[in-house]
């Protein structure tokens, strides 16, 4: 193929660059594309600008084959950020409202097809390698819906960059906020929390996972986990009458409260996005997560 081709990473090129390297045609091995921009030969690592080609294409108009399955039309999902919160084993759980031409829709979660659905950063970056924050109004490529138990709102993910398109401003959040009369069902409790978690057979009567409310005495409680020994981070609250002792997985929450002491911490004028997980590996429960606290001012 040459000595005097350049390896190159295909995402450092721009999206007109690369158009143009589609343009002037390009040749493969199985390990190497080779193709020319702006006069210069270039050699690129085969994944990466797979990865590359199928960002630069309208998700609407890819058509791609699945193993052992039939090619399915993908599709964009626009939606507020509601949450980007840790989830094991090491990725984030990101989910939204669809955004409507009047008004919105109901919850989306995108979802990787690993088993633990999980995403990680390559997965749900903006091609300016951020990644979506609270309240960010993004288009999301999807595949399909994947609907997993309880967590109806499950959307598996497709290759390409997500699009940043505005931010929802704090006077609109009061437009999204759910209403529910509890927080599913209050039945069951761990050590640390109160309410905190759901029987997988209790679970088995939900339909729904995602809430954004607006909780009464909230408290952001630091304190040390009964058996690692690390910090931990969780709120107390009431709702509706009713009482909680949430875990927090909200990375923003996390990093503004790390250096402070062990304590009851205050916080007014919030929201709360409340997510019920899948069964827990160690205790086959499902558990409720507090997987973003959204302030004004943020925090």
């Amino acid at each position: 193929m040459g000595k005097n081709r350049k390896s190159k990473d295909a995402t450092r090129l721009g999206t007109d660059a690369l158009q143009k390297v589609f343009a002037t045609g390009f040749k493969s091995d199985r390990k190497y594309l080779y193709g020319v921009e702006d006069s210069q030969h270039y050699k690129f690592n085969f994944e990466l600008i797979k990865m590359s080609r199928m960002a630069t294409r309208p998700a609407r108009s890819r058509n791609r084959l699945r193993k052992g399955r039939e090619a399915k039309m993908s599709y964009i999902k626009t939606i507020v950020c509601l949450a980007n919160s840790y989830k094991p084993p090491h990725g984030r759980c990101i989910a939204g409202r669809e955004v409507l031409p009047h008004g919105y829709g109901e919850w989306i979660r995108p979802v990787s097809p690993r088993s633990t659905a999980e995403l990680q950063f390559s997965e749900y970056k903006y091609e300016n390698n951020t990644s979506p924050e609270i309240l960010d109004i993004a288009d999301v490529p999807l595949l399909n819906a994947d609907p997993r138990h309880h967590q109806t709102e499950n959307h598996i993910i497709d290759v390409g960059f997500w699009v940043k398109r505005g931010k929802l401003p704090w006077d609109a959040v009061a437009k999204l906020r759910n209403r529910p009369a509890t927080l599913w069902i209050n039945s069951d409790h761990t050590n640390a929390g109160h309410y905190d978690c759901v029987s997988h057979v209790d679970a088995a009567k939900i339909q729904d996972s995602l809430v954004l409310i607006r909780p009464e005495q909230f408290i952001v409680e630091i304190g040390r986990n009964h058996w690692t020994g690390k910090k931990s981070y969780r709120s107390k609250f009431d709702y509706n009458g009713t009482h909680y002792n949430l875990s927090v997985t909200d990375p923003v929450v996390r990093g503004a409260f790390a250096t402070k002491a062990e304590g009851d911490y205050p916080l007014n004028d919030v929201y709360l996005c409340v997510s019920l997980t899948e069964p827990y590996e160690h205790d086959d429960r499902c558990h409720k997560l507090v997987a973003a606290i959204i302030s004004n001012p943020p925090l």
